[in-house]
């Protein structure tokens, strides 16, 4: 993976490029465009990705402020003394946020909890609970259910959560997303 240059105070850190996807989507209904988004691909790769980020020569003199945007998964406090021990290390400020902010979960479940006025989703639920009812186990229903979303509006299903935002197919102001944008405006204030 080769490294990109630093250019911007605030470098934050997510899972994979949906995660990034939607936390771009949020930084520009915010206006903020002081903000990095690193894509670590895979919850696993952070502290390998942060640590290669953070001795770059100029890091110091251009890097305000690192932060981790992180799903809950199973474990909310798992994901958050995580997030802290690889924060622990770096020279400058650090933050972080765990998706949602309340209980388990990850950040697809915010993304479409920001979809849920939209006729459709019950259409998907109720599709997932027909789906639990077989002998067919679902292995991240959140993960389903978005993919499901996906391919009502685009047949392909190659589109991300990137798309969707672009087709305001969810809108940025949602509610859902509150925990979310505020983190990001605290996070670069």
């Amino acid at each position: 993976m080769t490294q990109q240059p630093l250019e911007k105070p605030y470098l934050l850190f997510v899972e994979g490029k949906d995660d990034k996807a939607v936390v771009e989507l949020l930084l520009q209904h915010l206006g903020i465009e002081s903000v990095e988004v690193y894509n670590v691909e895979g919850k696993n790769n952070f502290r390998k990705r942060i640590s290669a980020v953070s001795v770059q020569a100029n890091f110091n003199e251009i890097v305000q402020r690192v932060g981790i945007v992180r799903d809950a998964d199973e474990d909310p406090d798992a994901a958050r003394r995580s997030c802290a021990d690889i924060l622990r290390s770096i020279s400058r400020p650090t933050d972080f946020c765990i998706v949602p902010s309340e209980g388990p979960g990850m950040l697809e479940d915010l993304f479409l909890s920001a979809t849920e006025p939209r006729p459709e989703r019950q259409c998907i639920d109720d599709f997932v609970e027909c789906v639990n009812n077989t002998a067919v186990k679902i292995s991240s229903p959140s993960k389903f259910r978005m993919r499901t979303f996906l391919m009502l509006h685009d047949p392909d299903t190659m589109q991300s959560l990137n798309w969707v935002s672009q087709e305001n197919l969810a809108n940025p102001a949602n509610p859902a997303f509150a925990p979310l944008l505020n983190f990001l405006k605290s996070f670069t204030s």
